[in-house]
């Protein structure tokens, strides 16, 4: 017998008052994520189709992310100057309105100014979206309300993916698709009635402070950045010059994304259960093997006629590795801080995150461009290994914080770190949709590139 809204228990009744208040917002956030998932793959591969030299394209995708790196900080201002609402609507249209530039001016510079304006308005929109969702949430649903966000943001991902294989003969057409997928994703924001959140600035934690913290959480943020900013920049490019073609490299891309969705929360739970540091060392081991294992068939003889499929069998591994460091590292981080300064810290880690990505394409970039298209697996392998020694030698030198100490593990986004840290919220007010709450926890939200 169904439950009668009288005899509900009280926490279904207000994850419901919840996901109503958030439906609109989760809508706009699939559409966006659907259409700049779509617009950085089929970018990558037009760069190789256009022959712009490896470096090239890694620098390209380094500029995205200093565009990425910068906006986190302005969105604070321009959220507090117009509204959630209003900043979400420009934002949305200046990167749809730069999206529809792209294919009449194919040549580096263009390309590399827009990347950077793209960059900049990614990070705008990810702090309206999840600042947004913070506030609606309340502490007891805060984890499962980003938890589907993050689910959304995921199945989007892949849906943009696999919308590579739509025929495209004029080269036009997957841009302009993006463009208004762009465009439609304001649709449901703008049109919503939900209040949008107050603002405050947060606590302070310098990036000092915060390494002396958690070491092996900064660390792992940082090559979480290294791995996936060259990850979403130049594994299309790679795969395009592999000889796997637009269908190839489409279920390539989703393959791995999936990989990443479906082992989040195995390996957090895990990691809830002892030291997270061994998991966390874990997938790094994991993302070594899976990086020398391929960079040694793509350097073989014989072995180039396999590579396509051992590709696709590999990419859900590495997926699920690369895709779980930033989470497991922002976890152990927070187990360690002091909560006044939770959300400084998620802030600092953005700061970590944000400068791998920015390092990293253009790293890895210059190692294929000494080694060929194997060279991307092995700066995989490298960074694997580096970190995965250092979060070794860490365990030697200081202990685990106690299993009662720490908060549950969350879904967070490695791709797009959380940017809500930098946006903290102030109390909300009652409302008809979203009840008094309280004190904020802050959240551990999204990077991505959505």
């Amino acid at each position: 017998m169904a439950l009668t809204n009288a005899c509900r228990p009280p926490f279904l009744k207000v994850m419901r008052k919840t996901l109503i208040a958030i439906a609109a917002l989760l809508l706009g956030s699939a559409i966006l994520n659907l259409g700049s998932g779509l617009l950085g793959t089929a970018l990558a591969l037009r760069m190789a189709v256009a022959e712009f030299p490896v470096i090239v394209a890694g620098a390209i995708t380094s500029g995205y992310y200093v565009g990425y790196w910068l906006g986190v900080f302005w969105a604070f201002r321009l959220l507090t100057g117009v509204g959630h609402i209003r900043a979400f609507a420009a934002l949305a249209s200046i990167f749809s309105a730069t999206t529809l530039m792209l294919p009449f001016f194919v040549a580096p510079e263009p390309w590399g100014a827009v990347r950077f304006v793209h960059g900049f308005c990614i990070a705008g929109l990810a702090v309206c979206s999840e600042s947004w969702l913070n506030e609606r949430a309340v502490n007891e649903n805060r984890g499962r309300v980003f938890s589907l966000y993050m689910i959304v943001i995921y199945i989007a991902q892949v849906g943009g993916q696999l919308m590579l294989l739509i025929p495209d003969a004029s080269g036009y057409g997957l841009f302009a698709i993006s463009a208004a997928l762009l465009s439609l994703a304001l649709v449901p924001v703008a049109g919503t009635r939900t209040v949008a959140p107050a603002l405050r600035p947060p606590s302070r934690l310098g990036l000092r402070d915060l390494w002396k913290v958690s070491p092996v959480g900064f660390a792992g943020t940082f090559s979480s950045g290294l791995i996936l900013g060259a990850f979403y920049g130049l594994m299309p490019y790679f795969a395009e010059q592999a000889g796997l073609g637009i269908g190839g490299t489409s279920r390539l891309m989703a393959a791995a994304i999936i990989g990443g969705l479906l082992f989040q929360w195995p390996l957090g739970r895990l990691s809830d259960r002892t030291d997270r540091r061994y998991v966390l060392l874990g997938v790094l081991l994991v993302t070594f093997v899976i990086g020398m294992v391929a960079a040694a068939a793509l350097l073989i003889p014989g072995l180039a006629a396999h590579v396509p499929i051992m590709l696709l069998v590999l990419a859900p591994v590495l997926g699920a590795a690369i895709f779980t460091i930033y989470p497991l590292g922002a976890a152990h981080t927070n187990d360690s801080v002091d909560p006044v300064h939770v959300v400084s810290a998620s802030a600092g880690l953005i700061l970590a995150y944000g400068t791998g990505a920015i390092v990293g394409p253009a790293a890895a970039a210059l190692m294929m461009m000494a080694m060929g298209p194997a060279g991307l697996f092995a700066f995989f392998a490298l960074a694997g290994l580096l970190v995965a020694a250092f979060t070794l030698w860490r365990i030697g030198q200081r202990a685990a914080p106690p299993l009662e100490d720490r908060a549950p593990f969350h879904v967070v986004a490695r791709t797009a770190p959380p940017t809500a840290g930098v946006v903290p919220l102030a109390e909300p007010a009652p409302s008809a949709t979203a009840p008094d709450t309280g004190a904020d926890a802050p959240a551990e939200a999204a990077d991505k590139p959505i």
